[in-house]
């Protein structure tokens, strides 16, 4: 039978709904608590207890928006920016003051994570085999090196296999990500992401009538083949000036949100 642990089912009873978003919780909230722990013996009771509330509304946000049924340490705490960022501004406090302490909490907590993760992640040496011989002398066999497979060849590159069929024809981009111009960045989305675009904007109605209970604003959903499809998105959608917001996995294939009225505006306004 598994452990009960109380502190942390106080901790995520309200960031799950169903059973796999408890096990998910449960993994996210406790590398929380020990890491809550770890601040009770740096810091005073007032300090702990906001890096407590913020850890708070960071899993009730990530547990209730996340499409992942496991949980990866070493993916979620990945990006340097902090999750849900719009989220927290939408749904917890429009405060600046309270963004920066979310910001911050985040750090640490990302900091934490690593550290703890990377004292597990690399495995110990592995040690040389001892043979002695019949003359009675030692013969110490060096393990011998872990064989890389060569790379296979490919009549087509990463990125034209994870973009349309003739786009890259269409539009020269550099291979670089940072010579790409505004013009050629905005080429590239107004044409990949014309008809493949998932656009939701704000009912001004439901709004006024639900008030707080509305929790659905402007996003925009853009669908990426592999990871070095999303890393080239991501690039793109910088350059153009607009900010990327953290992707998730949806089956197979990566969802990069857009979130604010802007990133909305600036394809409604192209796709005409």
């Amino acid at each position: 039978m598994e452990k009960r642990n109380d502190a942390v089912e106080n901790l995520i009873e309200d960031w799950y709904f169903d059973e796999k978003t408890y096990r998910y919780a449960k993994a996210l909230g406790s590398v929380v608590q020990r890491f809550v722990a770890s601040l009770e013996k740096q810091f005073s009771e007032s300090t702990v207890h906001k890096h407590l509330d913020n850890c708070k509304h960071l899993g009730f946000l990530e547990c209730r928006n996340t499409s992942r049924v496991r949980f990866s340490a070493q993916r979620f705490f990945l990006s340097e920016e902090a999750p849900h960022e719009d989220l927290f501004i939408e749904k917890v406090s429009r405060s600046r003051y309270a963004l920066d302490a979310y910001k911050a909490t985040w750090k640490r907590l990302r900091q934490f994570a690593l550290a703890e993760s990377s004292a597990f992640a690399s495995p110990p040496a592995p040690v040389p085999a001892v043979k002695r011989t019949r003359a009675g002398r030692l013969n110490v066999r060096k393990p011998k090196p872990d064989r890389v497979a060569a790379p296979r060849s490919t009549a087509k590159s990463r990125q034209e296999r994870s973009t349309p069929s003739g786009l890259t024809r269409r539009i020269s981009l550099p291979t670089g990500t940072d010579q790409h111009t505004v013009e050629q960045a905005e080429q590239y989305l107004v044409e990949r992401f014309r008809h493949n675009v998932q656009i939701r904007t704000l009912d001004e109605e439901a709004r006024a009538r639900l008030g707080s209970r509305y929790k659905k604003g402007y996003e925009v959903r853009l669908l990426a083949g592999d990871d070095d499809d999303l890393q080239l998105i991501r690039s793109l959608i910088q350059r153009v000036g607009l900010k990327v917001a953290r992707p998730f996995k949806k089956r197979d294939r990566w969802v990069q949100p857009l979130y604010g009225k802007q990133a909305v505006d600036w394809f409604l306004e192209r796709r005409q």
